[in-house]
């Protein structure tokens, strides 16, 4: 066989093998990643440096690029740069030297409202640190970056001491002794700030309002019976970022209701057959409970309960024989509260003998 007859032969062959990769199941080619599977970027990327770690949370897409459901998510890739303070330059490009893949179902926290976290717990001190999240629907189907955020880390306060609370009526009074060292023993420098953290349950605890540089907090606007749960943390504003303490022990307590109701008004009275017949005006506060009835016989300094009606009620029969020097009576309201709270007395009424 000539050269000639070979190289023939070896382009037959080509031909024979492209046409086979062209045919029957279609033309083939590198797999490229269809556009309409790439998922949205992340939008709203956030952290919150809690103690010793801080946490990362984000909205995860539904969609793609092009507005399609998203059909399922892989995984979330976490880039992490980390920067010495002392070599930090804002505005200069960032490198990202680390990135995390989180599967997507431990990440998930949340699926109706398509919540996902990520926590880091290994920080060093005098380093700013600058994150970003992509989306992963599978191979080579990667979202463009997330927003970034960035945060100065350094050693974080010690706990309040002798966290201490006290009810009162509809609010609590806390306290607390100032925090004067960080966690490596260093002091604090500037003035301390205190966060406040409230919840219904001990291990949901949110902020309530603004730090304070104080170390007495009332919380007010309460309901009274209602548990309510507290920690403190010091907070450090240091080279733009909010560096939130280790929190102190917790404590409980319930507001409780220690206003009592109106005086009556109002009180008359008549004598009915049988006694004398005492009428009153009706008190309108919402947690009125009823009243109690008194009276003391001429001569007496002190009232002596006789009855109790509920809150319904405008008058009571004091069935009383007689009274040859005299009667007084006088009238109180309670409230709903355990143990209640009860008013002063009305105005003393006076029926002469009979």
């Amino acid at each position: 066989m000539t050269f000639r007859d070979k190289k023939l032969r070896l382009g037959i062959v080509a031909l024979v093998l492209l046409s086979f990769l062209q045919g029957g199941c279609g033309r083939k080619t590198l797999p490229i990643p269809p556009h309409e599977a790439v998922p949205l970027a992340i939008k709203d990327l956030q952290y919150r440096q809690d103690e010793n770690q801080v946490g990362l949370t984000w909205t995860y897409p539904q969609r793609t690029t092009v507005g399609s459901e998203l059909p399922g998510l892989q995984s979330f890739l976490v880039l992490r740069a980390v920067v010495p303070e002392q070599d930090y330059c804002p505005g200069c490009p960032v490198t990202y030297s680390s990135a995390v893949e989180v599967e997507a179902d431990k990440a998930i926290t949340d699926p109706k409202k398509r919540q996902a976290h990520y926590t880091e717990t290994i920080l060093r001190a005098g380093h700013r640190y600058f994150y970003k999240v992509q989306t992963k629907a599978g191979w080579r189907l990667v979202s463009d970056d997330s927003n970034t955020v960035s945060f100065f880390w350094d050693s974080p306060a010690l706990a309040p001491d002798e966290l201490t609370v006290k009810a009162d009526d509809g609010k609590v009074s806390l306290h607390w002794l100032p925090v004067t060292k960080l966690v490596n023993g260093d002091a604090i420098g500037g003035a301390g700030l205190y966060q406040v953290y409230r919840g219904l349950a001990p291990e949901a605890l949110t902020a309530v309002g603004e730090a304070v540089t104080d170390t007495s907090y009332t919380d007010s606007g309460l309901v009274n019976g209602q548990m309510y749960h507290y920690q403190v943390r010091a907070v450090r504003v240091v080279k733009d970022s909010r560096l939130i303490g280790l929190a102190s022990h917790p404590v409980s307590v319930a507001p409780t209701d220690l206003t009592p109701p109106a005086p009556p008004r109002g009180l008359t009275g008549v004598l009915v057959e049988g006694g004398v017949k005492l009428i009153w005006e009706r008190n309108t506060e919402k947690d009125l409970a009823g009243y109690r009835i008194y009276r003391r016989l001429s001569g007496e300094t002190a009232l002596t309960l006789i009855g109790e009606v509920d809150r319904a009620a405008m008058s009571f029969v004091d069935h009383i024989s007689q009274a040859p020097d005299g009667c007084y009576w006088a009238i109180s309201a309670f409230d709903n509260a355990k143990p209640a709270n009860e008013s002063a007395y009305s105005k003393e009424l006076y029926h002469e003998s009979f």
